[in-house]
């Protein structure tokens, strides 16, 4: 960018995982929010991938309304997104399980 580039492509979701700034001082900078942020503060012009391909229509609903405004558009079908072998749903048709996992 500061090499005099006449045009940059930039991928990324400015919705997703913010930047982690521990500093008072970076933050109070600016630095807590993400170069895509920052950016698209100042009119830069950006694109919304609108098709999601990678949750369950179920679990795509979720960030779809708190985050995007209903602007996403579900690739993939339910009966595309079948559960793990060997794991049973406990509400059927609900693609969430809670699992006790302890680690070492």
């Amino acid at each position: 960018l500061t090499k005099g580039a006449c045009h940059v492509v930039l991928v990324g979701d400015h919705f997703q995982l913010p930047p982690v700034v521990q500093s008072q001082e970076a933050a109070a900078k600016g630095l807590d929010l993400s170069l895509f942020e920052r950016l698209m503060q100042q009119g830069v012009p950006s694109a919304l991938l609108q098709v999601q391909y990678r949750m369950h229509p179920a679990l795509s609903a979720f960030p779809n309304t708190r985050f995007y405004a209903g602007r996403l558009v579900d690739g993939v079908q339910p009966h595309q997104c079948p559960a793990p072998k060997g794991l049973r749903l406990p509400v059927p048709g609900v693609p969430m399980v809670m699992l006790d996992v302890q680690g070492q």
